[in-house]
């Protein structure tokens, strides 16, 4: 029988007698699923992924743009640009003034996201209010990172650990994973590994939804230290979470000869005193623990990386206590929902972030309800569960009275049986009763919030949440990821008592949260509660003030520029470095997605933003596949959108500011000239003459040096890039 192996992706096999065709995928062949395919090219950088979850516009949504200030946003429309149409974004100002950006242009443009409270007025065109703003906030913009790079610059400058490269064993422990990894994770495992072996010290952000698999990468991580000699301190929020983490831990990781340890309440003195002995002298290789971890009798031999596990639970100050002990420790921290702080230090790109967004396999979203505290509600809602064999959390988030809801549920469900937990409990009697609990000896648990960070329970998927509105929504979000742990459907119940004094952050807390409700959406919650609470006070120099007056996306860009601008690493004088929306490009008619192959202006919108964050040759051709794949061949008109793209990623390195054909046909280039203009020109002749490019000087706009060349058998795109490329290998 003749057989042939192909590339694809095939989720299963499959056999059909009347073609004569048997398929086997690796599912058959070795008895375990195949991977997830991903696309070989480059994933889209972090912040790019970021500006796609912000909310689409609509038309009436406040919009700010770079030059001109806060406006309105009326929808995308067409302009006659010449004999070509260009689709613009239509922006209305005070005074009834408009402007249209082209859609090249359309990362002049962000949504104005601002905490709330605030309603901001239009800017005008005609006064010098906008500029005067900016100039405020580029000021502030500055001291922040000076205090920014103060913080960083030790951690910098340290030499870092270089832990070695992968090698078998890593790979064999990898495979002892017994679930099939997400293409988020392999992703993210990369970038960490890839930090890892380089001598700077790492400080990444592991953001994943709850179950995405976070704990499993930092293992991964976790192991390769423990290989290159150095220990590992995994920091948990929570007694109970660090005694799964010890469980879990060990199970993995024992079989390697690698010695695992705990510190925490649970844990006796003459037990701590034994493992503190064994730390310092090096027998201990992975070290779990609460808070107990920074306590200053707790010494390693060779520490060199820290896992902060639920970042948002912990202090800087604590934080900041254990990375004191070596300016060169490796850094990851991991969480569900970032806290705005870290969010936007994120956004800014002043950390390294890695995400996880695919959902395990047979994952189901949490149906999420608010409604009011009702016995005939909560009898229902216990009595479904239970029904089908479950259990159920019952969070009620005040210690002086949880034991009369406790009572009051017991009179209730008389027939169910019911345990008790909350935090000021003595540690052993609340170990024993959550592991009972796991153990299925009770039916349902009455809890304070210190399930939020509570051990992994498959069959526990139904959570009511008493006086939901007085939590934040990090808090919800973490104690509604405690169910639907499994492939069976999962219920959260957000209860509010009747006519309570809401305010309005709570208002909007309970509506994005059972909004949210979709497999990974998380980070989208993060991003809301940033809008809901502001940036809040960084380094004691209180921003929202400048968020307010610009919105958050612009004052992130301000941020991202001043960074940029005090990066000291070498850059060829020849030319100025631009941003690529600095750029015109005007020698392709009609660059544009047009009405009649995408209708739908908001899905056009997003594709347009989505281009502009193209950052090399394959995220474009992967974008332009992904193109065809969902909505068939592009036209002329989107291939042109993107030939245009690709040449504003070297124009922009170039310090080309143009890119025009002149009334006569010749291509037109125009360079932003640098300070030092003999080198830019020099560097033009030595590569027009190697590359045999028949071209001359003329006359420019103040500032530029323009350089005229004689189109000849290659179209104007190849001619231009053929001149970037050969001034880019000078």
């Amino acid at each position: 029988m003749p057989c042939s192996i192909e590339s694809g992706f095939y989720p299963a096999g499959f056999s059909s007698i009347p073609l004569g065709i048997l398929l086997l995928t690796p599912a058959e062949l070795f008895q375990r699923a195949s991977h997830t395919w991903r696309s070989p090219h480059k994933a889209v950088s972090s912040l790019a992924k970021i500006r796609q979850h912000v909310e689409a516009l609509e038309p009436g949504d406040l919009i700010v743009h770079v030059n001109h200030g806060i406006g309105r946003y009326l929808g995308l429309t067409h302009l006659k640009v010449g004999r070509a149409s260009q689709e613009c974004l239509l922006i209305e100002y005070k005074g009834g003034d408009r402007v249209y950006v082209s859609t090249d242009k359309i990362s002049l443009v962000f949504p104005f996201s601002v905490a709330e409270g605030i309603s901001p007025e239009l800017d005008s065109l005609q006064s010098g209010r906008w500029e005067r703003v900016k100039r405020r906030t580029r000021r502030s913009a500055e001291e922040v990172v000076e205090q920014l790079a103060q913080l960083y610059a030790q951690r910098s400058l340290a030499p870092g650990s270089v832990h070695p490269a992968d090698d078998e064993l890593q790979l064999e422990f990898e495979e002892t994973f017994p679930y099939e990894e997400t293409a988020d994770q392999l992703q993210a495992a990369a970038e960490i590994k890839s930090d890892l072996e380089r001598p700077l010290p790492m400080d990444r952000l592991l953001c994943g939804d709850v179950g995405f698999g976070k704990t499993e990468v930092a293992l991964r991580a976790a192991f390769k230290v423990i290989r290159g000699g150095g220990q590992v301190a995994f920091l948990a929020p929570t007694t109970i979470l660090a005694d799964q983490h010890l469980i879990s831990f060990r199970s993995r990781l024992e079989p390697f000869a690698v010695t695992v340890g705990l510190l925490s309440r649970f844990v006796s003195p003459k037990q701590q005193q034994q493992t503190l002995a064994a730390l310092s002298a090096g027998r201990i290789d992975l070290l779990v623990g609460t808070h107990r971890l920074l306590s200053k009798d707790v010494i390693f031999k060779n520490l060199a990386l820290l896992v902060i596990d639920e970042e948002h639970r912990f202090g800087v100050r604590q934080k900041e206590k254990i990375t004191a002990i070596k300016s060169s420790l490796d850094v990851l921290s991991l969480t569900a929902t970032p806290i705005p702080r870290t969010l936007h230090f994120s956004l800014a790109g002043i950390r390294d972030i890695s995400r996880l967004e695919t959902p395990p396999k047979e994952r189901i979203p949490i149906i999420t309800s608010v409604s009011y505290f009702h016995h005939d509600l909560i009898k229902r809602a216990i009595k479904h569960e239970l029904e089908r064999g479950g259990q159920v959390y019952f969070v009620h988030n005040e210690v002086k009275t949880i034991f009369a809801h406790y009572r009051e549920l017991q009179d209730l469900l008389p027939e169910v049986t019911f345990g008790l937990a909350h935090g000021q409990m003595p540690g052993k009697e609340l170990e024993k009763t959550m592991f009972a609990f796991a153990g299925g000896e009770f039916q349902v648990l009455v809890c304070t919030s210190i399930i939020e960070s509570g051990i992994d329970l498959p069959n526990v998927n139904t959570v009511l949440i008493n006086d939901s509105h007085r939590l934040g929504l990090a808090q919800l979000y973490q104690i509604r990821g405690r169910v639907g742990r499994s492939n069976r459907q999962a219920y959260a119940y957000l209860l509010i008592r009747h006519r309570p004094q809401l305010s309005p952050q709570a208002t909007k807390r309970l509506k994005t949260i059972e909004r949210h409700s979709a497999l990974g959406s998380g980070y989208a919650i993060a991003l809301r509660d940033l809008a809901i609470r502001g940036t809040g006070n960084i380094f004691g120099l209180e921003q929202s003030g400048h968020v307010a007056a610009l919105g958050l996306d612009l004052y992130t860009r301000i941020i991202q520029d001043v960074i940029k601008e005090r990066d000291l690493s070498p850059q060829d004088p020849s030319f100025e470095r631009l941003h690529r929306d600095e750029i015109t490009i005007r020698i392709f008619p009609g660059a544009r997605i047009p009405d009649s192959f995408i209708p739908d202006p908001h899905l056009r919108l997003n594709l347009y933003r989505r281009i502009v964050a193209l950052g090399d040759d394959l995220e474009i051709s992967s974008f332009l596949a992904e193109l065809e794949n969902r909505f068939g061949p592009p036209p002329e008109e989107v291939k042109n959108l993107l030939l245009a793209t690709e040449l504003r990623l070297l124009a922009a390195s170039l310090g080309v500011r143009s890119i025009n054909l002149s009334s006569a046909g010749q291509l037109l280039l125009d360079f932003a000239e640098p300070a030092n203009s003999g080198a830019l020109l020099d560097r033009i002749q030595q590569a027009m003459q190697a590359s045999g490019i028949h071209y001359r000087f003329s006359n420019a706009p103040r500032g530029s040096l323009r350089v005229s060349i004689v189109i000849d058998s290659r179209s104007a795109y190849n001619l231009a890039k053929d001149t970037f490329l050969a001034l880019a290998s000078r």
